[in-house]
C-alpha cells in the first residue's frame, strides 16, 4: 500500500487540484498541504492537527474509504 503521502499527492493530480484551490476550500494552509503529502509531521504544532487536517484532506479529495489507514 502506497504511503498516506503519496496516496494524497496522487489524489490531488489526478483532479488536477492546486493546493491554493485546496487551501481555500478546506482552510488548511497550504503549508500544511504541503507537508502532509511529503510525510513532514514536524510541520504540525501538535498530532491532533495533523490528524485532523490529514482526515479533512483526505474527505475532499475523496479518499474518505482510506482514512482509517491514512492516520
Amino acid at each position: 500500500m502506497e504511503s498516506y503521502g503519496a496516496l494524497l499527492k496522487h489524489a490531488r493530480e489526478e483532479k488536477m487540484l492546486d493546493f491554493e484551490t485546496i487551501s481555500r476550500d478546506t482552510t488548511i494552509t497550504s503549508q500544511y498541504l504541503k507537508a502532509l503529502e511529503e510525510e513532514d509531521e514536524a510541520v504540525f504544532p501538535g498530532e491532533p492537527y495533523l490528524v485532523g487536517f490529514l482526515g479533512n484532506y483526505a474527505d475532499y479529495l475523496g479518499l474518505a474509504h482510506y482514512r482509517r489507514h491514512l492516520a
